[in-house]
This record gives structure tokens, sequence and C-alpha cells, in this order.
């Protein structure tokens, strides 16, 4: 009886066992799907598609073809229970990335298809770990293991395919979820059954789509490290930028607020006669800074060793209540060169809807509404609220200052 025939280019798919350049070069290079271990003969020495030794021959083509098995007990055991045992297939690993050559002057930068493939060290138990399990052995062969993590939910995405996988090579299937890695281990697993000698899977990987699976230490954090944003931003709060002063302020602001708390206006006075005097930002700023004042003691009297050549700077009494609008009105005119006409206009329309400077400068007083009382422009509009805020502000200064109620 002849030898059989060995496996060839020509024949692939023939069972018998190729020269050592035929299993280990060329059908690696040609159909990676179709590589296996190759087996010095007359020895138990096993080599991969690289070179390197894998290990002893398991012998599975002899417990395949053989009728029986003798279990521990000394019975024989039916070739059809040895068909539920998962054996351990060799995993042939490929790597793509892309790759783009140097910009020069004369041609444009050209992206080529890299792929490197290497060969698992041991065979894997693949029907009998999970997709999270078998992605860090697959990516061992290359020792990315420690650079990609598999996700939890999903992810990487891989290929798979093996001799007389469905659709072949081309037609890979790929597994992205643990639903599409059960799928694929099934129909392995049924391959398995009707093929004996299937030993060898293909895996390939793309790491181009795989950067959000690296992973990334963490820095370590050190306590005498700041944040340049908190510590210089622009936009930022920071106690250093504000002198003693503003802070006292500020505390003395709190505490106006918290003590003439109001259900109906949030924050006011209500005098002796119930009335309500709504606290807004400059009223508040202007009795915070009497408070401020009144809490420091009175210099000790004493006599200037020498008289000031710098002339004291006299301050015009405030305005009477009932005067405000109208002294602020003209006043208002003469700075901003409007005519007497159009001021008196305005003055007459604002005293009828019964405005003051501090109401002007609210909020709540929109541009369309004094454009239609006063018949000032859009600008003159803004430069009239502008005006009767810096007017408040000087005007209650000098009647707190003199002890004025308004």
């Amino acid at each position: 009886m002849s030898a059989p025939p060995r496996r060839t280019t020509r024949n692939l798919g023939n069972t018998a066992q190729g020269s050592a350049f035929h299993e280990l070069v060329v059908v690696p290079t040609l159909a990676p799907e179709l590589a296996r271990p190759y087996q010095v003969p007359g020895t138990d020495i096993v080599f991969n598609c690289f070179g390197s030794i894998v290990g002893e021959a398991v012998g599975r083509e002899s417990t395949a073809d053989a009728g029986d098995a003798v279990a521990e007990n000394g019975t024989t055991q039916s070739t059809g229970d040895q068909d539920q045992v998962q054996p351990g297939l060799y995993v042939h690993v490929t790597l793509e990335w892309t790759e783009r050559a140097p910009k020069s002057t004369r041609n444009n930068a050209r992206s080529k298809k890299m792929h490197e493939s290497k060969l698992v060290s041991k065979a894997v138990d693949v029907l009998s770990i999970s997709r999270v399990e078998f992605i860090p052995i697959a990516l061992g062969a290359h020792g990315y293991d420690d650079v990609y993590v598999a996700g939890v939910a999903s992810g990487p995405s891989m290929r798979m395919f093996w001799a007389g996988s469905p659709g072949g090579k081309g037609g890979d299937t790929v597994i992205l979820y643990d639903k599409d890695w059960e799928i694929v281990t099934q129909k392995l697993a049924d391959a398995l059954k009707s093929s004996k000698r299937l030993d060898t899977i293909s895996v390939v990987f793309d790491l181009d789509g795989m950067d959000g699976f690296k992973q990334r230490q963490k820095r370590l954090h050190s306590p005498d490290s700041y944040e340049p944003e908190l510590a210089f931003g622009t936009h930022v709060p920071n106690t250093d930028n504000y002198t003693p002063i503003q802070l006292t302020l500020g505390g003395a602001i709190d505490e106006i607020k918290a003590a003439h708390s109001c259900v109906e206006h949030g924050i006011c006075f209500i005098d002796a006669n119930g009335e309500h005097i709504e606290i807004n930002r400059f009223r508040s700023r202007m009795w915070g800074q009497a408070v401020n004042m009144t809490t420091k003691f009175s210099a000790a009297p004493g006599v200037p060793r020498a008289v000031s050549r710098s002339p004291v700077r006299m301050s015009s009494p405030p305005p009477a209540i009932e005067d405000d609008l109208e002294v602020f009105m003209d006043t208002f005119g003469r700075a901003k060169k409007i005519s007497a006409v159009r001021t008196d206009a305005a003055k007459t329309q604002l005293k009828e809807s019964s405005y003051t400077p501090d109401i002007l400068c609210e909020s709540s007083v929109t541009s369309e509404r004094l454009g239609e009382l006063t018949g000032f422009a859009e600008g003159e509009v803004h430069q009239l609220k502008k005006f009767a805020r810096q007017w408040t502000c000087k005007v209650e200064g000098k009647r707190v200052r003199r002890g004025i109620v308004f």
C-alpha cells in the first residue's frame, strides 16, 4: 500500500502533512486560515508557522480515528462521548493598521494598509471561554494584551474565520458583542463535530479602530499641584483679588440681607409705618458702607502738625427728595448736551408716571418703555439709564452721610 500524497498548493484540503517548508512558510503566507502546526516526522516535537516549538504532539488524529477509548475505570467509551470534549485550537492572529508615508514636496502622503500575523504560543480552549477572556489571549500573540482592554459590554471588534467557515475568509464574521461571540462559537462547535481535522482558527484585529480601548494610566495626584485655571483664571472668584475693605463690605451686606428678609419682596426694609423699601444692590452697598463706618473707633483728637496745602474738597448737599427727578434731568441734559425743550418734555412724562432716578436704573424698566416716555433715541436711553445708576449711587451716599432718611 502506497503512502498518502503530501499536501501541496494544489491540494490544500489534503489531510496528510506536507513538507516543513510548505507547512511553515507557504500555507501561512497564501492561506493563513488553513495553516496548522508541523510535526517533525518520528518525533513528538511540534512547530508553529513561525518556527517556534509549541509542544509535544497531542495525537488528536489517532484519537479521532480510534473506534473506542479506554475510560479510567477500564471500560470502553464510544467516540460519540468524545465528540462532546472541547478540543484546544491554535489561534492565528493578524493585526491590521494604516501606515502613512512621509509627505514630500514631490508626492503627497499615501496611506498603506499593513498587516502582521502571529500564532498564539499554545492551544486555546475557545469554546469554554468568553469574549472578554479570549481577546487578551489573542492580542498576547503580538504582546498587545497589556495595551488594549476588552470592553465589558462590547468591543473591540474582531473578525474570525476557519477552514470551511461560512463565506470563507472574505465572509468572515465580525464579533463585537457577547451575542456575536455566542453565535460564532456555536458555529465553530458544529464545525468541530463535523470535521476532525479542524485545529486552527484565524482572528483579525484592525488597530485603526481600537484607540478607544487602550489602557491609559491615570496621572498621580500631587498634593502640591494646583490647577492653573483655578489659580490664574480671569473669571474665577478669588479672595486674593479683593481688598480687606471690600471683603468687610461684602460681609456687612450679607448681614443686612439676612436681617431684612421679606416674604413678599425677598429683601426689603420695613419702616415704622409698614412701608416696604426694597434693598437693591445700590442701597445694600451704601448701607453696608454705613455699617462699616459706624463700627470704626473715632480717631484720637489732636492738632495737625501742619496745614495741608491740598484744597479741601467741598461736597454739595443732595437735592430734596421731591426735586430729585427734576434736578437729575437738568443735570443729564447739560452733561449730554440735550436741548432744554426735549429735557423738559421727557421730565414731564416721567413725573406723570411717578418715575424717580433710582427706578430708572432698575432692570425691570425696559429701554423701549423709556424711549416711549422720553422720546429719546435708543443710545440716549442707554445713557439715561447709566447716568441714573451713577446719580443714585452718588446722591444716596450723600444722604446716608448726612443722616437723611429716604
